[in-house]
């Protein structure tokens, strides 16, 4: 648990043909909790958040609707790192780290949706989002030979701009119905990342903007700038009175990556040259589905999918000589491009809720980000390099289910049954290894209930969840931690006494199990220390009351 509070509010105006709607959200909290055991001690962890939301809506005498939307998101946490202390050799002479993190986000945009007499519906959104993270990072090395006091900035911004738009209209032609849909959006972020830093000498105060073999401040890839355009067109083909749909579609995307590097990264990376990226390609799809009867559908559908090299693949720049490990960009890295097959079975009925779908895809140039491709044989440095890998695979099956238990019985009034089920394996098809990065098999069983007069209700939540098997793991640069089996149980309830107040409480692990979940652990070996904070938290109990005006 994080011992945490939440307060939101909500208010609403509307006059006519406009509305206001505005919105905040203050939350408060401590470190979550682990299994970790007793000896290895816990991260004390402040943070608090706001989040606030404003809107306003203007119906036009035309019947259409303008919106216009801003949001502001902000977070600071500070954190007193005690679990790395004297931890391996890069801080086995730390004897204090504190952290202090700001992450910030705004949010504006406008949107549009129409329809004209002719029957032409659409929408158009312009948008525009800044994000940025501002960390500090404050460490004490009282037991190195040569005492020292090191003070890190890291900050990391990304301005995202756009509009987006399409239209649809629907066409009787040749016996068929047509839903001819065409559209287009076009965005441009801004990324830029820094790093800097002062350590100073506990015994004599003087400093230095060296730490680890790093003359400060540095960036791990040059300030860059991105373009996204994408032009699409399907149609909807509708016959024998609706049972059949056929949609083919084409999509067109363009990929522009200009970096711009400035004296702080040439001087950190003066050998490495920078990498524009050009990229674009057309993609098909083809979908079709059939309704054998009102409740059931069954569909297929064929995809292509197209990932040009992200900008932190493509140029980065990464070097810790002290630890003796470098990052290097790839020039040569190609776009990666996928082939996507879909099947599935859907029932919609008064009582029952399924589908089941089974998928693979095919990838060729897989973008692995930041392998291992071996040692320097000068300087003995680990080397690591984003990645194509010829071919990948990925395939499994998706299940969910619900069912209205007063279905099978008059008595079980008020109850309902959720059933769901994942699978998923990927291969490295030009070695034969697994792709560590799909997560086991799960399945979850939950039951939940709600009074006649919906002033009360009840949920069961049971969490299953498969070993990660070694042949499962690719281990390669290692051996692997292999997260074990695990089952967690979560229940909830909630009583509203009256019109608009609510009181929830709930109990999550009531078997105190201790797991990990595989992608926090991946990446590690067997016997890293850093495996046990990283299991997720026990027993734990929630208590929230709630009142809306």
């Amino acid at each position: 648990m994080n011992a945490s509070w939440v307060g939101s509010g909500m208010a609403a105006w509307g006059a006519g043909d406009h509305g206001l709607l505005a919105a905040v959200t203050l939350r408060n909290g401590h470190e979550t909790d682990n299994q970790a055991p007793a000896d290895i001690p816990t991260d004390p962890q402040d943070w608090n958040s706001a989040d606030y939301m404003f809107r306003y809506t203007w119906e036009t005498p035309a019947g259409n609707r303008l919106r216009l939307s801003a949001d502001h998101w902000e977070r600071e946490v500070e954190t007193d790192i005690r679990s790395l202390l004297g931890y391996g050799q890069r801080f086995r002479w730390t004897t204090s780290m504190r952290g202090d993190d700001h992450d910030e986000s705004r949010r504006l945009s406008v949107d549009y949706d129409f329809l004209t007499g002719s029957g032409l519906q659409g929408n158009v959104l312009v948008f525009d989002t800044v994000a940025e993270t501002d960390q500090w990072t404050f460490e004490e090395r009282t037991l190195a030979p040569r005492p020292v006091a090191i003070d890190r900035r890291f900050q990391y911004s990304q301005d995202q701009s756009g509009v987006k738009g399409f239209v649809f209209r629907d066409v009787e032609w040749g016996g068929s119905r047509h839903g001819f849909g065409l559209g287009a959006e076009w965005g441009r972020s801004d990324i830029d990342e820094l790093r800097d830093g002062l350590q100073t000498s506990l015994v004599d105060g003087s400093s230095s903007n060296v730490i680890l073999g790093e003359s400060m401040p540095v960036r791990d890839f040059p300030v860059s700038r991105t373009k996204q355009t994408g032009v699409w067109l399907q149609d909807a083909v509708e016959l024998a009175d609706g049972r059949w749909q056929i949609t083919p579609a084409l999509r067109w995307d363009r990929y522009d990556l200009d970096p711009r590097p400035d004296q702080i990264w040439r001087e950190d990376n003066p050998d490495t040259e920078v990498v524009s990226v050009r990229e674009d390609r057309f993609t098909p799809r083809l979908g079709v589905l059939f309704r054998p009867g009102e409740q059931w559908s069954v569909y297929g559908h064929y995809s292509e999918g197209f990932r040009a090299p992200p900008f932190e693949d493509a140029n980065i720049g990464f070097e810790i000589p002290l630890f003796g490990f470098r990052a290097i960009p790839n020039p040569d890295l190609r776009s990666e491009t996928s082939q996507g097959f879909e099947a599935g079975v859907r029932q919609h009925g008064p009582r029952s809720r399924m589908s089941l779908a089974v998928f693979h895809t095919d990838y060729d140039d897989f973008i692995e980000s930041r392998a291992l491709i071996g040692r320097d044989p000068d300087s003995g440095e680990l080397i690591f390099q984003s990645r194509n890998i010829n071919q990948a695979r990925i395939q499994g099956v998706d299940l969910r289910y619900e069912q209205d238990l007063a279905a099978w019985a008059e008595g079980l009034q008020g109850w309902t049954m959720n059933v769901a089920a994942y699978w998923a394996q990927g291969e490295n098809r030009q070695s034969g290894a697994p792709l560590n990065g799909i997560a086991p098999p799960q399945a979850l069983l939950g039951l939940s209930w709600i009074s006649a007069d919906e002033r009360w209700d009840f949920n069961a939540t049971a969490m299953f969840t498969a070993t990660k098997k070694d042949r499962e793991i690719d281990s390669s640069d290692g051996p692997r931690f292999a997260t074990p089996a695990w089952t967690t149980v979560d229940l909830t309830a909630g009583w509203r006494p009256m019109a608009r107040f609510e009181i929830r409480a709930g109990v999550f692990n009531v078997a105190d199990e201790t797991y990990w979940r595989w992608l926090d652990v991946a990446n590690l070996e067997v016997g890293n220390p850093m495996i046990a904070p990283l299991s997720r938290p026990g027993r734990s109990y929630s208590l929230t009351a709630g009142i809306s005006f």
